[in-house]
């Protein structure tokens, strides 16, 4: 709760924590703990440089990381030769957009010293998908009556490589003074606001096709820098197909208007709730685009319950305060790295008050980003400054310390494979993750990372070892199939040719248990594929997220 002072004990506060526009033409960075807010003035060109300038290393580390994993994805071959060196520095020299998408890049690339296709190639290389849990509320479910969004963005920060950011982008060309959270090199905000009280919060929305690799409109900035309400932000959308990206956006806006945007590259659909406020997650709503989603899953729906539940304590008293508190929710498991409102992943951790023309942002990095202290960003030279969010008290009890030792551990065992490729490495931080007792994470969910590197360097009896001694009937459902797939592999590894049909068999019957959660076709797929004939074990490996825990 904020306290009430008097306006000499406000104004000394905010001079030194509030982050106030800056003089016009004075790009600037400050930095609030873990998190970085940049202004950037003049055309997106001239902007893309400046961010260039001010991010220094904190971008070159994203940019390395991002090569590196373009490299080791591009496919050999002359047709991906000629996409490589021909198709993409073509793209990349022509490539232009109405929302400066094009021009920023390419003053970030000359700031940088790199080719417009090196950039290109590391925005493709970026090696994460996402999800995010959010809420919207207004009129009867605020303290105020106005439009109030909460959110939490779930990437991977590759070991806090990707520190979040805050662009405030004030442009000459007359596009809307806005402000844009995400992390370096991201061009597309998370969730934003702009100067005329239009929020925007942006879902990962998996469908077919997705991406139109041809498409330049993108249309999550568009509405930012041109829209000033919720009805102009739908229409932006509607009036350029095909869009770049499928999406879905939550919108918001100063009059209290609130909607859910549900996008493929070719349509899209509005969510509109029955009350004054929803929650959201990463699966469709909408009639129309749920037979279209290829993310349906066990963690979505928890994330978007456990987010209404949270919320609903609230309901009425609803302010930015409040919508920390939501934030920083874990409800609903006994242990933290499970799909809970403050999961591991949460990058970026933004309150969006549209009326005041404030967006607040955590300045803590992950794995405890929603914890924070909340900053208040303002778009407006108008703007009253309030007081920063205090940080949780959770941080610094000695349960957080333990928790926290715990999860460095495990992340430096992931880090070490997926990033360092060090399978032996990976493999001794995994034993020591598992030699405390008793572990403050979900075991069963670790197991499923612990085995999945052991088959990987051919210790296929290890695995099963460490699958049969932390998975049990007890376990999450997500995480049973996980380790009956990996168990089948594991007898195909010893020549147990029946008792790997066996499992595979297990994997299935437990995904057909919930046909409606699409998100698991491919593993069902995969096992399928098994019980016909053996899965060998080398190159296996599960997405990044089965442990819940970041590398």
């Amino acid at each position: 709760m904020r306290s009430k002072h008097g306006p000499a004990i406000l104004l000394a506060v905010a001079s030194l924590w509030w982050s106030p526009p800056t003089a016009a033409g004075e790009p600037r960075r400050s930095d609030h703990g873990d998190l970085i807010l940049l202004d950037l003035y003049g055309s997106y060109r001239e902007m893309g440089a400046q961010a260039a300038d001010l991010l220094g290393d904190d971008v070159r580390r994203v940019l390395e990381l991002n090569l590196g994993f373009y490299e080791r994805a591009r496919s050999r071959g002359i047709g991906n030769w000629l996409f490589d060196h021909v198709a993409l520095p073509l793209v990349a020299r022509f490539m232009s957009d109405d929302t400066g998408v094009s021009e920023e890049a390419a003053g970030y690339a000359e700031a940088l010293g790199i080719s417009r296709a090196d950039f290109l190639r590391a925005l493709i290389g970026t090696d994460a998908s996402g999800g995010s849990t959010v809420f919207v509320a207004t009129r009867s479910a605020t303290a105020d009556g106005n439009a109030l969004i909460g959110r939490n963005v779930d990437w991977i920060d590759f070991g806090g490589l990707l520190r979040p950011t805050v662009v405030r982008y004030h442009p000459d060309n007359g596009d809307f003074d806005h402000v844009s959270a995400g992390w370096p090199l991201l061009q597309i905000p998370t969730v934003g606001l702009n100067e005329k009280g239009l929020a925007f919060s942006l879902n990962y929305f998996e469908t077919d096709p997705q991406m139109e690799p041809t498409s330049m409109s993108y249309p999550y900035r568009r509405v930012l820098q041109r829209a000033s309400t919720v009805d102009e932000a739908i229409a932006l959308f509607r009036a350029d197909f095909p869009i770049a990206i499928p999406c879905y956006g939550a919108l918001a806006d100063a009059h209290g208007d609130i909607a859910l945007l549900e996008c493929t590259t070719r349509e899209c659909e509005v969510f509109r709730p029955d009350g004054d406020w929803f929650a959201h997650s990463n699966h469709a709503r909408t009639p129309a685009m749920i037979p279209k989603d290829r993310f349906r899953g066990s963690d979505s729906f928890d994330r978007r319950r456990l987010m209404e539940a949270a919320v609903g304590p609230h309901l009425g008293r609803l302010d930015a305060a409040r919508a920390a508190e939501v934030l920083r929710n874990r409800d609903g498991h006994a242990h933290p790295n499970a799909a809970v409102v403050a999961n591991l992943f949460v990058l970026n951790a933004a309150i969006v008050e549209p009326a005041k023309r404030i967006l607040w942002h955590s300045d803590r990095i992950q794995p405890y980003a929603p914890f924070g202290r909340y900053i208040p960003i303002a778009i407006g030279s108008e703007v009253e400054p309030p007081a920063p969010i205090p940080a949780s008290n959770v941080l610094g009890t000695e349960a957080h310390v333990r928790e926290a030792r715990a999860i460095a551990r495990v992340r430096a065992a992931r880090h070490a494979r997926h990033i360092e490729g060090d399978l032996e490495g990976a493999i001794s931080l995994w034993q020591e993750v598992f030699a405390e007792s008793p572990l403050p994470l979900d075991p069963a969910a670790l197991a499923i990372g612990w085995a999945d590197t052991l088959l990987e360097a051919g210790r296929s009896e290890q695995a099963a070892a460490v699958l049969e001694r932390w998975v049990g009937a007890d376990s999450d459902w997500d995480h049973r199939i996980y380790a009956a797939l990996l168990l089948g592999v594991c007898a195909d590894a010893a020549g147990e040719r029946e008792a790997a049909r066996a499992s595979y068999a297990a994997a299935i019957a437990l995904i057909d248990e919930r046909p409606e959660f699409t998100a698991y076709d491919s593993i069902r797929k995969l096992a399928a594929r098994g019980r016909d004939r053996r899965l060998a074990p080398a190159g296996f490996e599960l997405s990044l997220w089965v442990t819940n825990v970041p590398p």
